[in-house]
This record gives structure tokens, sequence and C-alpha cells, in this order.
């Protein structure tokens, strides 16, 4: 089917399919949450009951009255939570719905939501170049770095070498050379990480080859 393209409309829908999906999801696990706190309850109830019982078997005036009451304080627990557990499916399916028109409306309308996301990719094209150009910036300024200290390291060896002797120990040549010289950029060179090789997009968006155009 052919997308209408009437963004506004859509996107309401899909707000709405995905505010229902929200609501019903935090629904069923307040419900839930509910009916796990009767069903404990009920096993409190049982122990009184059991209490109560054992007070009618004495002979306690008492036992028969709380023994009722429990029965009855069980039975309409037992009801609430049948009740309870109707209202979660209800929910599950409320859920299960919109979630099928929402799957519906985003193939229906895929031109419409991926022009929208299209809008995503530029923004993270541009970030991604930013970033490039500091990245650039940073291992160049590494580089120079280097360069400055480079006509130190003998002296710098030297130094190390004297103020680990006047210590008492000894390091070996490899550890001295190594603290006489800026250590190596701490991550992949720019030519290694630029340019990504696929923009944030999917590729099933790229052109196929007989979609390309040939500029002339």
């Amino acid at each position: 089917m052919t997308a209408t393209n009437n963004i506004p409309e859509a996107l309401k829908q899909r707000t709405k399919l995905l505010n229902t999906i929200e609501r019903t999801r935090t629904l069923r696990t307040e419900l839930s949450q509910a009916k796990f706190a009767t069903e404990r309850h009920i096993e409190a109830l049982h122990n009184e009951r059991l209490e109560a019982y054992t007070r009618k078997a004495r002979g306690m005036r008492s036992g028969q009255k709380d023994a009722e009451r429990i029965e009855g304080e069980i039975n309409e627990s037992r009801r609430s939570i049948e009740s309870t557990a109707a209202e979660i499916e209800g929910a599950q399916r409320a859920e299960d719905q919109a979630k099928d028109e929402l799957a519906s409306l985003l193939a229906r309308e895929l031109s419409t939501f991926a022009e929208e996301a299209e809008q995503a990719t530029e923004a993270a094209i541009e970030a991604v170049a930013e970033l490039e150009t500091a990245y650039r910036r940073a291992h160049e300024l590494w580089d120079q770095a280097n360069v400055a200290w480079a006509p130190l390291a003998p002296a710098t060896y030297t130094m190390h070498k004297l103020r680990a002797e006047e210590a008492g120990y000894y390091l070996p040549d490899t550890e001295l050379m190594a603290a006489s010289g800026v250590p190596p950029f701490p991550l992949r060179r720019p030519d290694e990480v630029f340019p990504f090789p696929r923009p944030p997009r999917p590729p099933a968006f790229a052109p196929l080859p007989d979609e390309e155009v040939d500029d002339e």
C-alpha cells in the first residue's frame, strides 16, 4: 500500500499506540502485584483459620466466630484474585492489540517514519563529522607533543636512571627508554577509524545497483 504521507496524523497515531502499550503494561504490573499481595494475604488467613479451628475444637466460642469470619475473607479474596486475573488478561489483550496496530501502522507508513528516522541519521552523520575533526586534531597534537619531547629523550633517560640509582634500585634499559618518550596515541589511528564504513541507517534503505543514477 502507498503511504499517505500524512506525517502529523501518522505520528499522533504512533504516539497514541505507544502510550496505550505503556499504560497497559503498567496496569498489568500493578494488577499482578495486587494479585500477588492478595495471594499472600490468603496464605496468612489460612494460618489464622487453623488457629481459629484449634480454638473451636477446644470449646472456645471465639474460635467458631473467627473461623466463619476468616472463611468469608478467604472466599472474598479468592473472588478478588479471579477478578484481578480477568483484568490482567484484558490488559494483555489490549496491549497485544495495540502492538499489532502499531506494527501495521509502521508497515503501512514506512516511508513516513523512515523520513523521520532519516533526520536522526543526518544528525548522527554531522556529529560523526565533528568527531572526526576533533579526533584528527587530537592525533595531530599528540604527534606534535611527541616531536617536542623527542629531543629531550637522551637527557630524560639519564635523569631517570640517576634518580633510580640514588633511590637505590635498578631499572632495566627497556623501562628507562619507555619512560623517556611520549606514550603512543591511546586510540586507533584516525585513518583506521574514519570514514565510518556505513552510516547509521539500515542497509536495506541503500539504493539497489539498478536504482543508482550516474551523475552526468
